[in-house]
């Protein structure tokens, strides 16, 4: 995320506590024992990204010549969209689990070459969430905790895949697949925001996150900053 994604992040999250601030009631309803279900959107970003010792074919046919050289990855900004659920133990401590779905765009190079495409990432996150503020409608929180990073980068890594069978009017039929090279990494992250309960049904997230992704040679940064609606139970 650049300097002026940051600068905006900052100026949302801060439009947040003080719009927020000037519903807080003594009197809020507890958040102690209550569940909910939430759908979030997400701006994501990505420092640039390299995996060692790929082997991909150069050349089409039965026969490829593979060679092995360094991927590096630099992704483009991208909105996620995703849900999840939390379960509050008390009014301070919550458990929280979420999945997000995106295609951010990327510059690839490999072999002294130069590729563009989209790829398909998914992420999910376990947390620990604790609220500052007790028995009040707003609060900032912390949170952090660990999950997975799944990345399919849409890049073919060995041959084409048939599978025939027979269909009734037509015959036998083939159908082709592409491999592409895909992996899954540990993540853990640390993240603060804000959030709002609005009465006993209803509650608003803004939140900045960070996240390192264990690759094999290298950690990778992500960033995320996420809005979410609740709906509580």
């Amino acid at each position: 995320m650049n300097t002026r994604s940051r600068s905006v992040s900052l100026g949302l999250l801060t439009l947040a506590f003080a719009t927020s601030s000037a519903f807080a009631q003594t009197n809020a309803p507890m958040r102690q024992s209550q569940g909910e279900f939430y759908i979030l959107i997400q701006d994501w970003s990505s420092e640039s990204v390299t995996i060692g010792g790929v082997t991909l074919p150069t050349n089409p046919g039965p026969n490829p010549l593979p060679v092995t050289s360094d991927l590096r990855f630099n992704f483009k900004d991208e909105v996620f969209w995703g849900f999840g659920g939390a379960y509050h133990m008390n009014d301070r401590w919550a458990i929280r689990g979420e999945l997000a779905f995106g295609s951010p765009s990327y510059e690839m190079t490999w072999n002294n070459a130069k590729i563009t495409g989209e790829s398909w990432i998914n992420h999910g996150k376990l947390n620990l969430d604790f609220n500052l503020l007790k028995n009040l409608p707003f609060t900032p929180f912390i949170s952090g905790g660990i999950g997975y990073l799944y990345i399919d980068t849409g890049i073919p890594n060995g041959p084409p895949q048939y599978t025939v069978w027979w269909d009734y009017y037509w015959g036998p039929v083939a159908y082709g697949t592409q491999p592409t090279y895909q992996k899954t990494y540990f993540t853990y992250n640390g993240m603060l925001g804000f959030r709002w309960d609005i009465g006993d049904r209803f509650a608003m997230r803004a939140s900045y996150a960070s996240n390192w992704v264990d690759t094999r040679h290298d950690t990778l940064r992500t960033n995320e900053l996420t809005f979410s609606f609740s709906w509580k139970y």
